[in-house]
C-alpha cells in the first residue's frame, strides 16, 4: 500500500501549554477523527507525526507546520477540508501539500522563524531604534543564558540574521528573523533581553523558514510518487 507524507500549514492561536509531543498527539488523534488513517511502516506501532520546534512560551503561530504519514494518498485539499471540524480550539489548517516520503524530515530542514514583537507605548523605550541598530552592528554578542540546569554560553548575535522596527496603531513593532535549526536557534526573549527591554505585550510566530530541495521533490512527483 502507497504511504503519503502531508506537510499541513496550520495556525495556532492557543496560547496553552502544548509540549510537542503533546502537540503531536493532538495531530495524531485529529487526523483519525478525520478519516485520514496514519501509516505505521515496517510493523511499527508509533505514526509518523512530526511538528516543527515548539513556539515560544505564550507566543502564537501563524504558519506553524506538522508532517504527517498517511497510509493512503489523499487530495491535500480534501485533507484540509476534513481537519476544519475535528481540530481543537485554537488550532486551524491553513492549507496541505504533498512532500516525498524520503526526502529530509522537517526538523532537520528547518533555517528559520520570523517573529513579531509588539510594544505599547510604555514598554518600549524612546530609543529603542538605536538599541536596534547598536545590536545589529555587533559582530558577535557573547551571551549566557541557563536552559533546565545547564548554562549556555554562545554568540546571540550570529542567531540574529534580521530585526526591523516600525510602529503601529502608536505600539513599537519588532520584526525578529532569527535561526532555527538543528545547529542553534535563536529566541525571541533573548532577543528582547539583549536589547534591554520587557516581554512584549503579544508575540506571533509568523513563518518558518523551511529548506526545501526542489530538485530532488520535482523527481518524486515526476518518477518516484507512490511508486
Amino acid at each position: 500500500m502507497p504511504f503519503q507524507r502531508l506537510r499541513v500549514t496550520y495556525r495556532n492561536t492557543s496560547c496553552s501549554e502544548r509540549p510537542g509531543a503533546s502537540l503531536g498527539r493532538v495531530w495524531a488523534d485529529s487526523f483519525e477523527a478525520a478519516g485520514l488513517a496514519l501509516a505505521r511502516p515496517e510493523g511499527s506501532k508509533r505514526a509518523r507525526v512530526e511538528t516543527a520546534p515548539p513556539l515560544p512560551q505564550h507566543a502564537t503561530g501563524e504558519a506553524e507546520l506538522v508532517d504527517v504519514l498517511l497510509g493512503a494518498p489523499v487530495d491535500p485539499a480534501e485533507a484540509v477540508r476534513r481537519l476544519t471540524t475535528r481540530l481543537p480550539r485554537g488550532l486551524e489548517a491553513l492549507h496541505a501539500e504533498e512532500i516525498g516520503e524520503r526526502l529530509p524530515s522537517l526538523n532537520a530542514s528547518t533555517r528559520a522563524a520570523r517573529y513579531r514583537a509588539i510594544f505599547r507605548p510604555d514598554q518600549a523605550p524612546d530609543d529603542l531604534g538605536h538599541r536596534v541598530e547598536r545590536l545589529l552592528g555587533l559582530p558577535m554578542l557573547d551571551w549566557e543564558e541557563l536552559r533546565g540546569e545547564r548554562l549556555r554560553r554562545f554568540d546571540l548575535r550570529a542567531l540574529v540574521y534580521d530585526l526591523a522596527l516600525h510602529e503601529e496603531d502608536g505600539c513599537a513593532v519588532l520584526e525578529m528573523r532569527l535561526a532555527l535549526s538543528q545547529e542553534g536557534a535563536g529566541r525571541p526573549a533573548s532577543v528582547v533581553a539583549a536589547l534591554g527591554i520587557g516581554a512584549p505585550d503579544c508575540l506571533v510566530r509568523t513563518a518558518i523558514e523551511v529548506e526545501r530541495p526542489l530538485i530532488a521533490i520535482r523527481a518524486w512527483r515526476e518518477r518516484g510518487r507512490f511508486a
